[in-house]
């Protein structure tokens, strides 16, 4: 299973540290590998789940950026079609894939013989899927907490570009090294 520094990690990478660290590590874990150790529990159930607590993040993202009540009317800058593209955006394969890859993520799944000799642990699909299935651990863990989900969910997105997965990586180390957390200025890179 993770040791403890890629737990340590992986929760800070996410902005998001366990209660229950088994969800965290059932995250990683393929149906491949669960098929040659049957003690444990794949992420395909977690994957479901986080998949609607992201669905869930960016239509209340999108609610809250485009959406008003005026008067008595429910009114919205954009139409259900743009808003349906907007989504398709944020929560297509290759973003949630790009910001699970950057992240690094994929190093620390568990897989099955046949997985390793298909080398899926890189494919586009595989890192969604393991974008979804940590979103899912932590909507489980929180107990559903909107506030904590929107956190991860947002933290998560960001890691899009490497710079993101710089930018982890020097917080970890200035916390390691007892300076606290860097404090980030907009627009400088």
């Amino acid at each position: 299973m993770l040791n403890i520094v890629d737990r340590g990690y992986v929760q800070s990478a996410i902005n998001y540290h366990f209660k229950n660290e088994q969800l965290l590590l059932q995250a990683f874990i393929r149906k491949s590998f669960v098929q040659e150790h049957p003690d444990v529990h794949d992420n395909e159930i977690l994957e479901f789940y986080g998949d609607e607590a992201l669905d869930l993040y960016i239509t209340r993202l999108m609610y809250k950026k485009f959406s008003k009540i005026s008067g008595n009317f429910f009114v919205s800058e954009k139409n259900e079609g743009e808003l349906t593209k907007l989504k398709s955006v944020y929560v297509s394969k290759r973003s949630l894939a790009q910001c699970s890859y950057n992240a690094g993520f994929y190093q620390f799944l568990y897989l099955g013989q046949s997985d390793i000799k298909n080398e899926v642990q890189k494919s586009q699909s595989v890192n969604e899927d393991l974008f979804e299935a940590i979103v899912g651990a932590v909507a489980v863990d929180c107990d559903w907490d909107f506030k904590t989900i929107d956190k991860v969910c947002e933290t998560m997105l960001s890691m899009d570009s490497m710079n993101s997965y710089l930018c982890v990586l020097v917080q970890e180390k200035c916390q390691a090294l007892g300076y606290g957390s860097p404090e980030y200025v907009p627009g400088i890179r």
